[in-house]
């Protein structure tokens, strides 16, 4: 069985990074986490959304202490998701594609 740990007020993207780096729940204007733990498997999700749209998931082993899984949707949705791409990126430790443009 499971549960969803309560949601912190990012009030600014300091804020934001703050929770992302820690693995916290959180809720912003254009950016939230959710956490949700289950005890039964010794698991925990975390999955963050950009403006609703689910952007990154890590999972958790509670009892190795260690993340087993991570996710992160690169595909170019706005400039501030992008932005929140970037947040997600160095706080799951996740090396993300250079994207370029050449002009010729």
């Amino acid at each position: 069985m499971g549960y969803q740990v309560e949601q912190g007020k990012a009030k600014n993207y300091q804020d934001v990074e703050f929770y992302l780096n820690r693995m916290r729940a959180f809720k912003h204007a254009r950016i939230s986490a959710t956490l949700e733990v289950y005890t039964d498997t010794g698991k925990a999700y975390y999955s963050v959304y950009s403006y609703n749209t689910l952007i990154a998931t890590m999972v958790w082993d509670m009892i190795k202490n260690e993340s087993i899984e991570k996710m992160l949707d690169n595909n170019w949705y706005s400039v501030t998701t992008g932005k929140h791409q970037g947040y997600i990126a160095r706080a799951f430790g996740i090396i993300q594609d250079i994207r370029c443009t050449i002009l010729v």
